[in-house]
């Protein structure tokens, strides 16, 4: 009789489980601009949660953006909304979009700072947002429009998270080669115009990094995105020198820069993916998160409440998905079911890595007392 009324209970949960996706839109001068978010399955609309902003690289969209990062899937567990805008297109009716990040950058006369500061105000019109904890990350030119958002307004965010893609200066951090201008980056193949402005933020901000060591063609990726260490690190009052090592994660081997001993409690942490090249790395959004979850521009670093074994009542499990170890961050016992409620794996609170590689495909529940969270085993 208990096993049925637990199978019950699973049942209700992968209705109740899943992020709430939602479309809209805005009419952003003279365009209507759109997005996509996602409510995590445990929003009620009274506690003030998380949001992430994630934009999509140029010639892409919201859909292949989302499919990739997979902010979403951490954002059930962890108990953030995601948000995915979509840039503007050059051809009418396409669905390959990009962003204007500063004059010059992509052809584009594009308003994308003002749609995503409006974006981002109708959010917290319309849903129960933290203001306090709002972050902003993209890939490649989402990459450059997150710099432009978090050089021009960052008062808006307690912390960013850009992958491949930085502001259009030069050697020395700001533009050179002859001054704000939107004058040629040497070396630069299709040639790169830099930005006309100075990123200037108004204060220091935790930033990490994420790019491929392989990406070392002369692009203006190549030439600007090393400088983005040099920049930050000055910006936020770090050491001069980072502290390396290297770590492994969801697959990837990552060199880690570390700049410490930073003002205002904020950090600055390069991610070089080794062998990698200009794509969202699998291990990017997991570290990411780690790293965001910790900063509150209200109150600097969270000390309470946000710990690795305590977000919001849950239990951490991450990478999810995944395709053969999940790490649980959970000092309890703890049983995982299937999504017709049997049982499968179970593991004393010793045991923090699980390995799943034996199950099939599909959506799976990890109970610890009362406490239940869901991961996603693929191929």
């Amino acid at each position: 009789m208990k096993r049925i009324v637990f199978i019950i209970c699973i049942s209700g949960l992968l209705t109740s489980a899943l992020s709430a996706q939602i479309t809209d839109s805005i009419l952003w001068s003279g365009k209507q601009r759109t997005y996509k978010f996602f409510l995590p399955p445990s929003y009620n609309g009274t506690q003030k949660i998380p949001l992430v902003i994630s934009l999509h690289p140029s010639f892409s969209n919201a859909d292949n953006h989302m499919n990739a990062a997979k902010w979403q899937l951490i954002g059930d567990t962890a108990n953030f909304i995601t948000v995915y805008p979509n840039g503007t297109s050059n051809q009418q009716g396409g669905t390959n979009f990009s962003w204007n990040a500063y004059n010059l950058s992509t052809g584009s006369t594009a308003d994308d700072v003002g749609f995503l500061n409006a974006m981002l105000d109708m959010m917290i019109a319309n849903y129960s947002i933290d203001t306090c904890r709002i972050y902003i990350s993209g890939f490649s030119n989402g990459s450059w429009m997150a710099w432009r958002m978090m050089c021009d307004f960052t008062n808006r965010f307690a912390a960013v998270a850009p992958l491949s893609g930085s502001w259009k200066y030069g050697k020395d951090g700001f533009c050179d080669h002859g001054g704000c201008n939107g004058s040629t980056i040497p070396g630069t193949n299709p040639p790169s115009q830099e930005a006309t402005l100075n990123c200037v933020p108004s204060k220091r901000i935790p930033y990490m990094y994420y790019r491929g060591t392989n990406e070392v063609n002369l692009t203006d990726r190549a030439i600007t995105d090393p400088n983005g260490n040099y920049f930050w690190s000055r910006h936020n009052g770090c050491d001069t020198m980072p502290t390396v090592d290297t770590i492994n994660s969801n697959g990837d081997q990552i060199i880690r820069e570390r700049y410490l001993n930073c003002q205002d409690s904020t950090e600055t942490i390069i991610m070089n993916v080794v062998g990698n090249s200009h794509t969202w790395h699998a291990s990017a959004t997991n570290e990411f998160w780690k790293f965001l979850r910790k900063y509150s521009k209200c109150s600097g670093t969270i000390t309470t409440g946000f710990s690795d074994t305590n977000w919001d009542e849950k239990v951490t499990i991450f990478p999810n998905p995944a395709n053969s170890v999940i790490n649980v961050d959970c000092k309890k016992d703890f049983q995982i079911y299937n999504s017709i409620g049997q049982l499968v794996k179970q593991s004393s609170q010793a045991t923090n890595q699980i390995n799943i590689s034996d199950l099939p495909t599909g959506l799976y529940f990890l109970r610890a007392d009362n406490i239940v969270s869901r991961f996603m085993k693929t191929e």
